[in-house]
């Protein structure tokens, strides 16, 4: 296989690879096939971004030391760990024996947490604006400005600020966002009450913040909403051996916490992150003769979907489970392989809501897998996409039609008319108008199957998410 080039003057070292995020755009060559047989790419361990926030948030929970092994290093996580560190918490960095990265959280717990002199601010991460706002609603003397970057700034916020008002939560929003709310957020903690909230989104970041709020409160809190978001806040609960209640019924799930409750310290080794591994899926997918090979990944349902949707078009996707749960936070992991024999053509597919649900930050990159094999392909049920760190289903239509793949915006859909070649041989000067990593990631796969080398922009923003995508990619070799 050729080989995939970022500015092919530049070596792949540490420095090199700091400096080329500086310069925020690459070249990137086609890729083409070994005629030789299979070339196999083994992925390190790409850590799970919504575990990280999770577990930073449960150990700065507990009162005495935790450690999480391999946490995500990313814009976002370390934004979550910036903010426990300015309410009091100890967070310091050390490499293990095996050069993984560790943090170890001293924390007096959730009685000991001080009121920040400054913002605390999120940059980009719905995640922790999300979760950190239900959380800090509850702990009572707790005084707090949540702000973001101009992108999380722009995002709907009414969705969490409602419910957590409903449970005697007093925060002040500024106006705007397309539900009325948006950052920065004042949030005075007191003690809530418990509630039952239905909620007509299906949304893990609210679900997960009312549970956290809930955490705090004397009784029990109760949500519904549409089956099929993601599941971590409970699995770590459960695993953690709080009082937590779960049933799905007729499309509809249920999850119940009893408060108040307060985690032990923890020890746990965050595992791959689906949703990272997917890019490199990708590839496979697009360009037989490549095998994916990667380590330690989720196999949580409402995180596998991507895979399941690339098995179905009629790529190889393997699972062999790993034996050792208990220190991946309760979730099951497995070592996945990715290939596509040479002499099988893809399908197209149509997929309805419930299917893209499990796949919601996937969308982008499945696009391009769709753009480029024969026939029509639907998604649907993409409205979430809409409120994301871009409007990501304009963006993601916006990079398919600069590719010359025709494709169509109906409603909540997207229909994609796949299997031409790419229009001028590359993307050329590609750019976002956002700072979407997501969509930075899906030009650069893209641009692997153009005819001509093409320059990709905004690849700073690759490091809100996996910072190690590019140097993966810079060490695929020729």
């Amino acid at each position: 296989m050729a080989g995939l080039i970022f500015d092919s003057k530049r070596k792949s070292d540490v420095a090199d690879l700091l400096k080329l995020l500086d310069d925020d755009s690459c070249d990137v060559t086609p890729l083409k096939l070994w005629p030789s047989g299979t070339h196999e790419l083994a992925l390190p361990v790409c850590p799970d971004k919504s575990m990280t926030h999770r577990a930073l948030i449960f150990a700065s929970m507990a009162s005495g030391r935790s450690v999480i092994t391999s946490p995500l290093g990313s814009d976002d996580c370390l934004a979550t760990k910036k903010a426990f560190c300015q309410l009091g918490v100890s967070i310091k960095d050390v490499t293990s024996i095996d050069g993984a990265l560790i943090w170890v959280v001293e924390s007096g717990g959730v009685e000991s947490w001080k009121s920040p002199v400054g913002d605390i601010d999120v940059g980009n991460s719905g995640t922790a604006a999300r979760l950190l706002a239900g959380l800090f609603s509850g702990v009572p003397g707790l005084n707090i400005r949540l702000t973001g970057d101009q992108s999380m700034r722009q995002r709907p916020m009414g969705r969490v600020i409602e419910p957590l008002r409903d449970m005697g939560a007093t925060i002040e929003s500024s106006a705007g966002g397309n539900d009325g709310s948006r950052l920065p957020l004042t949030i005075t903690g007191r003690r809530l009450y418990p509630r039952t909230h239905n909620l007509s989104t299906p949304s893990a970041q609210v679900k997960s913040a009312l549970l956290l709020a809930g955490l705090g409160s004397a009784g029990q809190t109760q949500v519904e909403l549409p089956a099929g978001t993601r599941d971590h806040t409970e699995k770590m609960l459960w695993h953690f051996g709080a009082n937590i209640f779960r049933r799905t019924y007729l499309g509809r799930e249920k999850v119940q916490v009893t408060g108040p409750w307060r985690p032990s310290p923890i020890n746990c080794v965050i595992p791959s992150d689906p949703s990272s591994v997917a890019f490199f899926a990708a590839l496979a997918a697009l360009h037989p003769g490549l095998k994916v090979v990667a380590r330690r990944v989720l196999t949580n349902p409402t995180r596998r979907g991507f895979f399941d949707v690339l098995s179905a078009m009629g790529v190889q996707v393997e699972w062999s489970k790993d034996p050792e749960t208990s220190e991946s936070l309760g979730e099951e992991t497995a070592t996945l392989t990715v290939q596509r024999d040479p002499d099988t053509d893809l399908v197209p597919v149509r997929l309805n809501a419930e299917q893209t649900r499990l796949m919601i930050d996937e969308i982008p990159i499945l696009s391009v897998v769709c753009g480029l094999v024969a026939g029509t392909s639907k998604l649907e049920g993409l409205s979430e996409l809409r409120v994301k760190e871009s409007d990501r289903l304009l963006e993601t239509q916006n990079l398919l039609t600069k590719a010359g793949i025709p494709c169509d915006v109906r409603g909540e859909s997207l229909e994609i008319h796949g299997g031409r070649r790419i229009v001028g041989g590359g993307l050329r000067a590609f750019s976002f108008s956002s700072q979407d990593h997501r969509l930075v990631m899906s030009a650069v796969v893209l641009a692997t199957k153009a005819g001509q080398p093409s320059r990709i922009h905004g690849l700073k923003w690759t490091s809100t998410s996996f910072p190690l995508f590019l140097p993966i990619f810079q060490n695929i070799n020729s």
